[in-house]
This record gives structure tokens, sequence and C-alpha cells, in this order.
């Protein structure tokens, strides 16, 4: 079902092309052609997105790794709908006693049961230090965005959000009980921009305590509805 959609999905974006958007894609992948019509690279760009689709290792774990998560929403849900339903037809004194033991469990309920059906998924990047967690996110991302070392290197938890393929690259700081800052990423400040993001994502400063940092950035092997969390 997730190949099914992410095909679709791709097919919509290459179709919304350009001539620009065409070369900034095959640019960005360093690959080299010799066509001029929009057309062609349309289709280039088809054949070498379903074939990475189809036989892309890494690919297709990460489609089933996705796949288990929508599960494990659907069946949480279900069994929040099913206490929920249930504790409705308690007698009145019953569930006036459980309401008040678990305080606002109504409302707690709803709202998990809201997550829950929602289809994002969080995909949790956990590792002792220097395994290789930030390089193994730079490589899905085909840029070295994060820092890298052999010592401990990201030190701020960050959240990966993908992006369209056309979409303006931005990260946001978020500090304790302050207005998140958003940092805009071109083509002209990129090089200055990361060594911003990645001077903060190392930052052991006592305000960066508890501080996380959201990245909007371009993941081709990932569906929108996925995001990655480094801690």
């Amino acid at each position: 079902m997730i190949d099914e959609v992410k095909c679709t999905k791709t097919d919509d974006n290459v179709d919304s092309m350009d001539i620009d958007g065409a070369k900034t894609w095959l640019e960005r992948r360093d690959i080299k052609h010799y066509h001029v019509l929009l057309e062609d690279m349309k289709n280039l760009i088809r054949t070498i997105t379903q074939t990475q689709l189809a036989t892309d290792p890494l690919s297709e774990a990460m489609t089933k790794a996705l796949s288990k998560c929508r599960q494990m929403q659907l069946d949480f849900s279900e069994i929040y709908k099913n206490f929920d339903e249930g504790l409705k037809k308690l007698p009145k004194d019953a569930k006036t006693s459980i309401q008040t033991e678990f305080k606002k469990i109504d409302s707690k309920l709803a709202t998990y049961i809201q997550r829950l059906s929602e289809p994002n998924c969080i995909i949790l990047v956990a590792g002792e230090t220097s395994a290789g967690k930030s390089s193994f996110l730079n490589l899905l991302m085909e840029r070295d965005v994060l820092p890298t070392s052999h010592l401990a290197a990201t030190s701020t938890i960050c959240l990966i959000h993908p992006i369209e393929l056309e979409s303006t690259r931005y990260f946001e700081v978020h500090l304790n009980g302050k207005k998140p800052k958003k940092y805009i990423v071109s083509k002209q400040n990129e090089n200055e921009m990361l060594t911003k993001l990645q001077k903060k994502l190392v930052c052991r400063e006592e305000r960066y305590r508890n501080a996380r940092v959201d990245i909007y950035w371009q993941v081709p092997l990932l569906d929108y509805n996925v995001s990655i969390m480094l801690p």
C-alpha cells in the first residue's frame, strides 16, 4: 500500500515539474544526461524513482517499517476506542470513580484516538555514541546536514520533516518558553546556514537544555507523512 501511494505521489510531482524543477532534481543527485526536452527529463526521473523504489533494499526495509508502524497505530487506536466505549457503558458511580482517579480521562482518550488516526509516523533513530546515526541521516538527506564526529556529535534533539522537492528548506530552533526561530536555507546561503545549524546541534549551553531543532529537508526515500527523530 505504501509503495503504491509513494509511486503515485512521485508521478504527481513529476507531472507538475517545469524544466527548471526537472534540471534541479537531476543536478541535486549528480545525474548526468543529455536531454534538452522537459518530457525526456521527466521520463528519466520517473525511471530513476521507480527503479529505486523497486530495487533499493533500504527503501524496501523502510517501507516495511512504516507499514508496521501504521498497523501499530491502528491497533492502539482500536484499543483506546474499545476502552472509551466500555467506559461510557459503565454504571454512573463506577464511571465517576474512574474519572476521579484518572483526571480528564475522556479528553485524553479523545486526544490519543485523534493522534493515532493521523497518518504521521515518527521514526526514532537511536544508538550508542558515535554509532553513525547522524551519518546515516545525512545519507538519507543526500547532504551533510547534521554534524558528524568520532566522538559525541549531535547533542540537541532534532526532528527531520521530509518536504517536497521544490519546497524551500529551513530549520526552526525551539528553546524553552520561547517562540521558535526560523532559518531559511537557500542556494545562496546554504553553506552558511548549515554551519549555523550544526553549531546549534552541538551546543551544550544551559539555554539549549531540552531544546529541539526541526529540520525541513528533502528526503527522497521517505513519504511526506514520516518524520525522523534523533534524540
